[in-house]
């Protein structure tokens, strides 16, 4: 039996595949476009968090010299927080943001002190204190049709400090001449072998602020300087820099001189011991009377 003319038509247009190709695109399209969209989103996303890691890290850094700087246990007073941490903070996310995100929308949040258990598990068993800052920031979707409309970046940043509260040597000043290995400017110099400072009670503090003010040479693969906390507001310089522990804290706050207030007070009749006619300067002068050199030895 031949097949009538409308049954050879609907048997064409059902093997006919023509057409199929632009259904199949028609279907996807809207798939790809929200995967598309969601590729864009995460890869902004993705930047403006590494941008934000950067600000938290100088802001982290920033609120830990403030914790420096501060008394001890100072986080447990809540105006250091709000007066100090927090301003600092806020001020080095606005210093180093990347340019062309708004950083308006960013809700910055130090938290001190910062629990002792996760210091001790991410830094080992010292006498640490830490800031820790995070950064929020709520980010709107590019595409109105994109399966994720908003998304929250948040980044994290801890700023440790070794306390140095109990200081055993402190150099006051820069040496003006060279001494063996070390140029002027330093305040400890060292050429020796592992433990040539054994110290682990406490803290060694240089104030010099020259680019060497502790300056190493040697170590014969172990420490030239074993203590609590090392510090200084200069820098580090000399073939043994790395020998320490725990690293140097470099561009720190200076230590107050624990002697200066007993060379500002009205002059004395008496010098000093083995100056006996050194005379101590006046209130706010800085000129010592009499003869202060040194005497001669016996």
């Amino acid at each position: 039996m031949t097949p009538s003319a409308p049954s050879r038509s609907l048997l064409h247009l059902r093997r006919d595949e023509r057409g199929v190709a632009a259904v199949t695109v028609a279907i996807a399209l809207p798939l790809l476009l929200a995967f598309g969209a969601l590729a864009i989103n995460s890869g902004l996303w993705f930047t403006i968090k590494r941008e934000n890691q950067s600000a938290a890290d100088a802001a982290a850094i920033s609120a830990a010299y403030e914790l420096m700087a501060g008394p001890a246990n100072a986080c447990t007073n809540p105006g250091f927080v709000t007066d100090r941490l927090t301003p600092a903070a806020t001020q080095a996310v606005a210093a180093n943001q990347h340019v062309g995100w708004d950083s308006s929308g960013t809700t910055t949040t130090v938290i001190c002190p910062y629990p002792d258990s996760l210091l001790d598990t991410e830094f080992g068993a010292r006498n640490y204190s830490a800031v820790a800052v995070t950064l929020q920031q709520d980010q709107s979707s590019l595409f109105a049709f994109a399966p994720l409309a908003s998304a929250t970046i948040a980044t994290k940043s801890v700023g440790v400090v070794a306390n140095g509260a109990s200081v055993c040597i402190l150099a006051l000043g820069a040496a003006a001449s060279r001494s063996g290995p070390c140029p002027a400017g330093f305040g400890i110099c060292i050429n020796g072998s592992a433990n040539s400072i054994n110290a682990p009670g406490c803290a060694v503090v240089a104030d010099s602020t020259a680019s060497n003010a502790i300056d190493l040479v040697g170590g014969g693969g172990g420490n030239l300087i074993n203590a609590a906390a090392i510090q200084t507001p200069g820098g580090t310089a000399g073939s043994g820099a790395n020998n320490t522990a725990p690293p140097v804290q470099t561009f720190s706050i200076p230590v107050t001189d624990p002697y200066a207030s007993t060379l500002t007070h009205t002059a004395l009749t008496s010098g000093f011991a083995g100056f006996p006619d050194c005379l101590r300067p006046p209130p706010g002068g800085t000129t010592y009377g009499g003869d202060c050199t040194v005497p001669p030895a016996g």
